[in-house]
C-alpha cells in the first residue's frame, strides 16, 4: 500500500505533492537547478523534493536517497512521485573532451512516463523529440518560471493527472516493442 511505501522511505506526508529528480550529478543534467528549486520558500510548503542518485542531508523539505537499486528507484517513481523533472541543459559535459547532449537517451523520461509521473522538463532539444504540450510541461531553465509553474500546478491536480495519463499512453503507444510492432503492422496492412 501507499502508506507502507511512505513509511519505508520515511517520506513526510504533510506536503501535497512529491516532485523528484532521478539521475546523476553530471554537468548539464540539472541536479543543481533542482536543488536550487528545493530552497525556494514558496515551494517548500507545497512540495517534498526527492533526489535519487546523490547523497545529502535530508530534511522535511528534501529527501536524498543516494544510489539505490533500480527496483527501489522504480518503486519510488511509481508510488511516490507525482512529478518527475528533467532540467537538462542543452549541453551535457561529462568530461573536458566529451559533450553528449546530441547522443544522450533520456531513459529517466521513459521511467517517469511508465511510473505515471507528470513530466516537467527543460526545453532541451533532445527532450523535444518525445515531449509535447499534451504529455508534459517544458520550460526554459529559469528558476522564476519553474517556481511559478509549480505554484500553479500545486492547485491543479487535474492538469497533473491529465499530463501523467497522456505521458503513460504515449509511452505505451510509441516507445514499447508492442507499440512499435503495432505501428509497423498497421503500415504494412493499410
Amino acid at each position: 500500500s501507499l502508506e507502507k511505501i511512505y513509511k519505508k522511505f520515511e517520506i513526510s506526508t504533510h506536503h501535497k505533492l512529491n516532485i523528484g529528480y532521478v539521475g546523476s550529478n553530471k554537468n548539464g543534467k540539472g541536479l543543481d537547478f533542482f536543488e536550487k528549486l528545493s530552497t525556494i520558500n514558496q515551494l517548500s510548503n507545497l512540495y517534498t523534493f526527492h533526489i535519487i542518485g546523490k547523497n545529502g542531508n535530508s530534511n522535511e523539505n528534501i529527501k536524498y536517497y543516494g544510489r539505490i537499486s533500480n527496483s527501489k528507484a522504480t518503486e519510488i517513481i511509481s508510488n511516490v512521485l507525482h512529478i518527475g523533472v528533467l532540467p537538462n541543459d542543452n549541453t551535457i559535459q561529462i568530461s573536458k573532451e566529451l559533450e553528449i547532449s546530441k547522443y544522450t537517451s533520456p531513459l529517466k523520461l521513459f521511467e517517469y512516463m511508465g511510473g505515471g509521473c507528470m513530466i516537467l522538463a527543460s526545453d532541451s532539444k533532445v527532450l523535444q523529440e518525445i515531449l509535447n504540450n499534451s504529455n508534459s510541461i517544458t520550460l526554459p531553465l529559469d528558476l522564476e518560471l519553474w517556481t511559478n509553474k509549480l505554484i500553479e500546478l500545486s492547485t491543479n491536480s487535474e492538469e497533473i493527472l491529465k499530463l501523467s495519463l497522456k505521458g503513460f499512453i504515449d509511452l505505451i503507444d510509441n516507445y514499447t516493442w508492442e507499440g512499435r510492432a503495432l505501428k509497423i503492422s498497421n503500415m504494412i496492412l493499410y
